[in-house]
């Protein structure tokens, strides 16, 4: 009976496969206005194998961070800019450490921001990752289509909504464009600062590193690999 409840009680408290860490509350945003300074991206500039993404302080811009390098975007009298530094701070952003991290061909079939929420969603059952446990993952290579915008939040507008913050700012769509984009995928939105109706937030980097920004869409075509954290096995 003792071994039993020993090993409940180990399994209750079992680690995430990969840890994924949360700073500031997507609700604190939207339904208190919070918009402060939540942590500054120079604590992290001795990282190696950072992932992160998130809203830089007043909704400002995003910010992206692949390998230990931050792609943080921001518009500057209207126009897109890319800041490489750390001299950045966050209201809100998830982060990882992922040394490796294993490849995933996606099937043809799947060409849609759904259908790949989907996919993940299944790899997620496979790898038996608990439940509200959130999941890092990469893409990489070129999408069809990506629908994305760059927040530049009037910070005059005490009213924060989801829907403003997704049309506020830069508003684009690029298509054939060769992409990595780090993205968090949970089956609890809140735990990846999104949307209630969503299971996953993306941003992106291009390959020259001439535009970044937070994805609302993409549409594939077979270009794309998907990559998942090497550690995660099959248990």
């Amino acid at each position: 009976m003792l071994l039993f409840i020993l090993l409940a009680f180990g399994a209750c408290t079992t680690k995430p496969m990969v840890q994924v860490s949360r700073i500031g509350e997507l609700e604190d945003m939207i339904k208190k206005g919070d918009l402060a300074t939540k942590a500054k991206l120079s604590d992290f500039s001795n990282s190696p194998h950072l992932y992160a993404i998130g809203s830089i302080t007043n909704m400002k811009g995003h910010i992206q961070i692949i390998d230990g390098k931050p792609y943080n975007c921001l518009l500057v009298n209207g126009s897109l800019k890319i800041d490489s530094s750390f001299n950045v701070e966050a209201t809100c952003m998830l982060y990882t450490i992922v040394e490796e991290w294993k490849e995933y061909d996606l099937p043809a079939t799947i060409t849609t921001w759904k259908q790949l929420e989907q996919f993940i969603g299944d790899l997620d059952m496979k790898y038996k990752i608990r439940r509200g446990d959130v999941l890092p993952f990469l893409l990489e290579g070129v999408a069809a289509d990506v629908q994305w915008h760059v927040m530049d939040w009037d910070t005059s507008d005490k009213e924060v909504t989801y829907k403003k913050t997704m049309e506020n700012g830069l508003q684009g769509d690029s298509k054939n464009e060769a992409i990595t984009a780090v993205g968090f995928y949970s089956e609890e939105s809140y735990k990846v600062l999104t949307h209630n109706e969503l299971k996953m937030q993306i941003h992106f980097v291009n390959y020259n590193h001439t535009l970044a920004a937070y994805m609302d869409d993409i549409t594939l075509d077979g270009r794309i690999k998907l990559y998942l954290p090497e550690k995660l096995e099959e248990r």
